[in-house]
């Protein structure tokens, strides 16, 4: 019998994957990513890689109707997590 459990991302795919949305996304950064820090002005968390140190932002999305709030989990680069994270 197959469980229909659903398992984090644990697996690195930092090196193929550029951006996440929705489930995928909550899913690759609780299951592989590190939380580093929040910016509660932007609702966004920011995340490391552990295997390749790639910095990722998981925010909301702009919001396309009433009821659509969608999470999305994007790569970034160091000066952008500076300056959105206040990194020294």
């Amino acid at each position: 019998m197959e469980s229909t459990e659903r398992r984090p991302m644990t697996q690195c795919a930092c090196l193929a994957v550029e951006r996440l949305c929705g489930a995928q996304a909550s899913l690759y950064a609780c299951g592989h990513l590190k939380r580093m820090m929040a910016n509660r002005a932007l609702r966004a968390l920011l995340y490391r890689c552990p295997d390749t140190g790639t910095l990722w932002r998981l925010a909301y999305a702009e919001r396309r109707g009433e009821d659509d709030e969608v999470i999305e989990l994007t790569k970034i680069d160091r000066e952008t997590a500076g300056d959105e994270f206040e990194l020294c």
